[in-house]
């Protein structure tokens, strides 16, 4: 990931500290994992770091979204490979049927509460 290349910039304790943050969001705790004090750690968000640890976080959980929809993809290609076999039980195609209604159902709902949502900061931000 791209993040670790951009860390060499820090030295051990800085990315020991990073690092302890983002497992634990804690400062207390972190500064203890790191061997640092508090008062260093706080300097530390204070000049940079905090930045840098929202920054790491972002991706992190960029690259688990990413990962998510490789395997939400692989899942609907396994309920739907079910569906279609012919060696699947009668009780088996019923519940990968239920599988994806109810998931179509979920995505289809929160796509409408996305769009109106968008609709809603449209107008606000026209009424400014």
């Amino acid at each position: 990931m791209k993040f670790t290349e951009d860390l060499t910039k820090y030295n051990k304790k800085q990315v020991d500290f990073i690092f302890a943050m983002l497992e634990t969001g804690n400062i207390s705790k972190s500064a203890k994992i790191a061997n640092i004090t508090e008062t260093t750690a706080f300097k530390y968000l204070k000049n940079g770091l905090s930045e840098e640890i929202n920054r790491i976080r972002k991706e992190y959980i960029e690259e688990s979204l990413k990962r998510l929809e490789y395997a939400s993809v692989k899942a609907t290609d396994t309920i739907i490979n079910i569906l279609e076999d012919e060696k699947c039980s009668i009780s088996v195609k019923l519940n990968a049927s239920k599988a994806i209604l109810d998931y179509s159902l979920k995505v289809r709902e929160q796509t409408e509460i996305i769009e109106r949502l968008n609709n809603i900061e449209k107008r606000v931000n026209d009424d400014r």
